[in-house]
């Protein structure tokens, strides 16, 4: 029977080895793609005439969330707006944050909808 700390050094030993053989490793080098004389691609036939309307889901309506934007799409086709660009309607983060709300670029979970907005049934109501 083997003693525990010469398995425990077997251990050591094999993990030295493996660390000191992934660090000579460096990734093979890929060149840039010159794309300088490439042609752009087309451009969906809407891009062009588009008109864009950014929203803070916040600031935007009286009610402060997904369902006041959704009452006002009329208003806004209206007005002749055919893309709405919403600000970041994730959780905003907590640590340094300025003011009393902080910033809604201050994402705290990707993954997640700000539940001051709503829910996500709300936010695929809204899209």
């Amino acid at each position: 029977m083997k003693s525990k700390s010469w398995r425990g050094g077997r251990c050591l030993l094999a993990a030295s080895l493996l660390f000191t053989a992934l660090s000579g490793y460096t990734p093979a080098q890929q060149t840039a793609r010159d794309v300088s004389k490439e042609r752009a691609r087309p451009s969906r036939d809407w891009v062009p005439d588009g008109v864009i309307y950014q929203i803070y889901e916040r600031n935007f309506s009286p009610e402060g969330n997904f369902d006041g934007v959704t009452a006002q799409l009329d208003r806004l086709k209206d007005l002749g707006v055919t893309i709405l660009w919403l600000m970041p309607v994730h959780p905003i983060g907590q640590e340094k944050k300025k003011g009393s709300i902080g910033s809604p670029y201050a994402v705290r979970d990707y993954y997640a909808i700000n539940p001051d907005y709503g829910t996500k049934d709300d936010l695929k109501k809204l899209i």
